[in-house]
């Protein structure tokens, strides 16, 4: 009789360490565990060889985190440890976190042990111990997005909203308004709303009433960002919640509630189909020419 049950990560390391050194033999390895035992170990997609995504850097996890994320882990450490605990941290986090929690006193230098220490002790509270590294989670259309900077995936984010001005703009017939909104944008999105405009529609969301709409360029960018938040949020229906975790950390707090509400709602595969497709189009017309 067995008094465990094998540990996620246990399953993932065993698996890691069969494509290293027996990726034609696994099978004959596995048969000395239990039969449901062996089953996840190979239902783990895994195929890279590389063990270094299991020692996990602290204070390169941490600068991939939102400082709106750290924040309030930050803020429940003693008032007179919170810039010790900020200036410990690397740049542009720790400026930023000293910025938004008002942290006037200077950045304290402190002995490399001393940083690692507050360092891994700020990491222990952030880090949820049950996520895995995203070098173990199942390939998706998506994946790509985690390797985007947090500018890239907000940038993707204002063209995603683009298919919904576009909609918008095939029934405008006054020319006035039409360089109206022209104007509030620059070449390469004008480029690619034209480049919608010459395609079917496949998704239509609700309208953005453009009607109601002060001529103002905040409020239009504002109304675009918001429509791309929503259909991002719709493209990752159906994700692992494991990757949902990085990617929602790369955003500030405000940003990934939207796209955390639209990703939790129910959407039917068609719609997420069409999304993701919209995803991939958008990543591609903003990647440079070299690159393709």
């Amino acid at each position: 009789m067995r008094l465990f049950t094998m540990h996620t990560k246990t399953q993932i390391l065993i698996r890691i360490l069969l494509n290293r050194f027996h990726p034609k033999t696994s099978q004959e390895f596995l048969k000395g565990l239990p039969e449901n035992e062996a089953k996840q170990i190979i239902e783990h997609q895994i195929i890279t060889a590389d063990v270094d995504p299991i020692f996990v850097k602290p204070h390169e996890f941490l600068k991939e985190i939102h400082y709106s994320w750290v924040a309030p882990y930050v803020q429940k450490f003693p008032t007179h440890l919170q810039n010790l605990m900020v200036s410990a941290l690397p740049n542009p986090l720790a400026a930023s976190l000293k910025k938004y929690l008002n942290i006037s006193d200077p950045s304290v230098f402190m002995p490399k042990p001393a940083r690692a220490f507050f360092i891994r002790k700020l990491y222990d509270q952030v880090k949820q111990t049950e996520i895995l590294s995203p070098a173990f989670l199942p390939k998706q259309d998506l994946s790509i997005l985690l390797a985007l900077s947090r500018r890239e995936i907000i940038y993707l984010i204002d063209f995603l909203g683009l298919y919904d001005l576009a909609e918008e703009l095939r029934h405008v017939v006054d020319k006035k308004s039409l360089q109206k909104v022209y104007a509030c944008l620059d070449s390469k999105k004008i480029q690619f709303v034209r480049l919608c405009l010459h395609q079917k529609s496949r998704f239509i969301a609700a309208k953005m009433d453009l009607q109601k709409w002060k001529g103002e360029s905040t409020e239009l960018q504002r109304k675009i960002h918001q429509r791309g938040l929503y259909r991002l949020g719709k493209a990752l229906s159906g994700t692992h919640s494991h990757f949902m975790w990085y990617l929602l950390r790369k955003l500030d707090i405000g940003r990934s509630a939207i796209i955390e509400k639209h990703y939790k709602l129910p959407s039917s595969p068609a719609v997420t189909s069409v999304l993701i497709q919209q995803v991939i189009n958008v990543m591609n017309f903003l990647k440079p020419k070299s690159e393709m």
